[in-house]
């Protein structure tokens, strides 16, 4: 379910960013989706500032697209933490202590490698895949700087400084996407070598 509304939220506001005019309705339900998101897993909250910085990255403004989506989900949460005592105590769980992170650094790697069948034992495979996926997105995100971009670093961000292991299931999101990299890689690759084989062809012709 998380991962359904993450995906859906993400894909929507990306629509929501082509769009000339924007309905109230499509703001206000874009923010409803995001905190449905937090409310199922508290790190959804990761979408709110993806819907700012990608609105401001692509439009070089910031509109009622991001601001109201935004501002929607958080009033959704604060009247959850009003009527659900205990469930804004999450966020306590974020802090920054650096050994602690390094190491679920190290396993959420190796985790994310063996999604894709990579032994996580083999330190250098793990590496060198965990490089390329970064490499992919950075890519991406200097080029078409998505809020699916700035999702995927936002994200992995916070689950590295959430100070508490969760497990296998909180890299899904990063292992579907780094599948979506991978595959948008490959298909610029090709892409490429047809391009150079046919200035060759021309060159000989």
């Amino acid at each position: 379910l998380f991962l359904g509304l993450v995906f859906t939220a993400l894909a929507a506001f990306e629509r929501l960013l082509r769009l000339p005019r924007l309905k109230t309705w499509q703001w206000v339900g874009m923010g409803v989706l995001a905190y449905l998101a937090y409310g199922t897993r508290s790190v959804g909250a990761a979408l709110l500032p993806c819907f700012v910085l990608a609105e401001w990255a692509q439009n070089r403004r910031i509109t009622l697209r991001a601001v109201g989506s935004v501002l929607v989900a958080l009033l959704l949460a604060a009247l959850q933490a009003l009527w659900v005592p205990g469930t804004s105590s999450y966020f306590s769980m974020l802090k920054f202590d650096p050994g602690v992170s390094l190491v679920l650094l190290q396993v959420y790697l190796q985790h994310l490698a063996e999604f894709w069948g990579i032994a996580p034992s083999n330190s250098l495979t793990v590496g060198l895949f965990a490089l390329l996926i970064i490499g992919l997105w950075a890519h991406h995100l200097l080029r078409r700087r998505s809020a699916v971009d700035f999702f995927f670093g936002i994200y992995g961000a916070v689950i590295i400084l959430w100070g508490d292991y969760q497990g296998m299931r909180f890299i899904f999101p990063l292992a579907y996407l780094a599948g979506y990299y991978l595959f948008n890689g490959v298909l610029q690759g090709l892409a490429a070598l047809k391009a150079r084989r046919l200035f060759q062809i021309g060159g000989a012709v």
